[in-house]
């Protein structure tokens, strides 16, 4: 059985497909009775916001570029201003390109701009989120960080610019 989250608030970041991690995590924090604000570079966060509107979840949609700290303390910001508050932040936003258009590479063969890219795609999301939420957690004394990890990932089928690169 699930506890209920009545009057909790959820920031989900990497939700902008139907069929992610994401959404189905701030799916089941809605369904537990959170309101939801989800964030992803991409445009299709709106998309997922309405998918859980659909559902009776309150939802907001945020999008940015969570590598860049001014545009994440922005989110948050607006998050807040909508919500009230967060009591729960799910750091969910990461990539792992795969697939033909980015091959596996060994270390020996990476180039450094390579390696910062996975570094702050993987890692400096989540720092940047917990540096812009975390205050407001501590300042009520409660709070939650759930941080998700992968090995892999799904091919990257969208179009995607993080950090001055572009990634078809």
């Amino acid at each position: 059985m699930r506890s209920s989250l009545e009057g909790k608030v959820a920031f989900v970041t990497g939700v902008a497909n139907l069929n992610s991690i994401g959404f189905a995590t701030a799916r089941v924090l809605g369904e537990d009775g959170a309101a939801v604000a989800i964030v992803d570079i991409h445009e299709k966060v709106h998309e997922c916001a309405a998918a859980l509107s659909e559902r009776g979840i309150e939802a907001s949609a945020h999008q940015a570029d969570l590598t860049d700290s001014a545009a994440v303390a922005a989110v948050a910001e607006a998050a807040l201003a909508r919500h009230g508050r967060i009591d729960i932040l799910v750091n969910n936003a990461g990539l792992a390109l795969v697939g033909p258009r980015e091959p596996y590479e060994d270390l020996v063969d990476m180039t450094e701009a390579k390696w910062d890219f996975g570094i702050a795609i993987n890692l400096k999301t989540q720092f940047n989120c917990c540096k812009a939420i975390l205050p407001h957690m501590i300042a009520r004394g409660s709070g939650r960080v759930i941080n998700m990890s992968s090995v892999t990932g799904p091919p990257c089928e969208r179009s995607t610019d993080v950090g001055g690169r572009r990634y078809e």
